[in-house]
């Protein structure tokens, strides 16, 4: 049996000329015009071409509520979605530049702060006196003084990045710890000035080692926030371009991986550290990564919801 032939179509909307497969009995069904998504209804042509049913016979026109056209609205949000994503995006990446930049510069800090027994059971914590302090840094330094009768200790001239403290003291398991300072970023957030290291009772052999940042120098801090602005800048682009396509001829396949790109872009920048640097790294990229995910779902189902034209085969060609 010879398959039906494709009925011509004129979208009432744009005129735009489509075809489709007449419905398999005397009824109707609707389908998207390619070029608006606007509701168009199929009906069995009664008429010679060019002209059509509805135009030739209103009365024959399908009588009933039309579909929603959510076509151009869905479209103006998905490309505000992804403008304002492309905005934070671009601004992520210019804070991540300028956390860099500032980082470069050569800086020493003063590392100091007190050292005292960890409180035992009912008891308050002591002071440890004559602990050896030994400080490591960046660049090869390296320096070492004893703790006062009170415990306190101060160091200076520690260049910016890791800082490795050693504490060790008689009597005293030695405790070893892993900060980092900058004028970006700093481990602990309180910086390394006024520490307190606790010590318990026990052995050399019996030691602890606490690493507070997650950066092991100051290279591979101002190397995360570099490839964190490349990657920002690379999502601003595709989510940019995206909403710029898909809004000049309704391709919702651009508003697709701009809103994926968006996406990836917010969920990928706390597993890359800059998150931990940029003060409002967590909340913006967090944001970005919503609005990606919104963008994504709204220009996802404009795709799902097109009628795809007509091959050549199908038209009869």
């Amino acid at each position: 049996m010879a398959s039906p032939a494709p009925v011509t179509l004129r979208c009432p909307k744009c005129a735009t000329l489509l075809a489709a497969l007449p419905p398999p009995g005397a009824g109707l069904y609707w389908t998207h015009c390619p070029s608006c998504q606007y509701p168009v209804p199929v009906i069995h042509p009664r008429d010679p071409s060019p002209l059509f049913t509805w135009e030739v016979y209103p009365n024959l026109a399908p009588v009933g509520a039309l579909p929603e056209w959510t076509g151009p609205r869905m479209q103006r949000f998905t490309f505000r979605l992804l403008l304002v994503t492309t905005a934070l995006l671009l601004l992520l990446s210019g804070l991540a530049v300028s956390a860099g930049m500032g980082a470069l510069p050569a800086r020493t800090y003063s590392v100091g702060g007190s050292v005292v027994t960890s409180p035992a059971s009912g008891a308050a914590s002591q002071p440890v006196g004559g602990a050896l302090v030994q400080v490591s840094g960046e660049g090869g330094f390296h320096a070492s003084t004893s703790t006062a009768p009170d415990g306190s200790f101060t160091i200076a001239g520690v260049p910016s990045g890791e800082i490795t403290i050693n504490v060790s003291a008689p009597g005293f398991a030695p405790v070893e710890e892993s900060l980092f300072d900058s004028p970006v970023y700093a481990a602990p957030t309180s910086g390394s000035g006024n520490l307190s290291i606790s010590l318990s009772p026990g052995s050399t052999g019996q030691g602890t080692y606490l690493a507070v940042s997650e950066f092991t120098s100051l290279e591979a801090l101002v190397a995360t926030l570099w490839s964190g602005a490349a990657l920002l800048l690379i999502g601003a682009l595709v989510s940019g371009i995206g909403g710029w396509k898909d809004s000049r001829g309704d391709r919702p396949a651009f508003g697709v991986a701009g809103g994926a790109a968006a996406a990836l872009s917010g969920f990928l920048l706390p597993e890359l550290g800059v998150t931990t640097i940029l003060p409002l790294g967590a909340l913006l990229s967090a944001l970005v990564a919503t609005l990606g995910i919104v963008a994504f779902v709204v220009a996802a189902s404009r795709l799902a919801s097109r009628t795809p034209p007509l091959g050549p085969t199908e038209r009869g060609l």
